[in-house]
């Protein structure tokens, strides 16, 4: 049986998950995209920040290309302390192995909706700031 050679969702009235990390801060919702189309390089998902959340803790990958497209809302993207405005139409990418953590803040009054894309060539270690140990989140 040959596989589907397109998968369709729809964003209205999707199920989206909270995403928590190990110490119960909620981080987003999200909505996994890849998951549903059988992708196993290419992660796409769906994400909604809250006002004052954040999709991430400040972290960096060795291996992991990632990337924002910033739906709707308004946002920062913080790299090493600095801070730069998104807004919708706003495509924030990070390449892999720089010594960069990098986080992405809502601090509007009103959610942020972005697409999160990332592709990994494999062996990729996530570094959170201030620690040396792998992920933090509770996926």
């Amino acid at each position: 049986m040959s596989a589907k050679a397109y998968h369709l969702t729809s964003l209205a009235g999707a199920p989206l998950r909270p995403v928590v990390t190990k110490s119960g801060e909620q981080l987003s919702l999200q909505l996994d995209l890849s998951a549903a189309a059988g992708f196993n390089h290419l992660r796409v998902s769906f994400e909604r920040i809250a006002p004052g959340a954040r999709q991430a803790p400040p972290h960096r990958h060795s291996t992991r290309e990632e990337g924002f497209l910033v739906l709707q809302g308004r946002g920062l993207a913080i790299v090493e302390g600095e801070r730069v405005a998104v807004a919708p139409g706003d495509v924030v990418l990070f390449p892999p192995g720089t010594e960069a953590h990098h986080a992405l803040v809502n601090d509007g009054p009103d959610d942020l909706d972005l697409f999160v894309f990332s592709a990994d060539a494999g062996g990729d270690e996530t570094t959170y700031a201030g620690s040396s140990t792998g992920p933090k989140l509770a996926r």
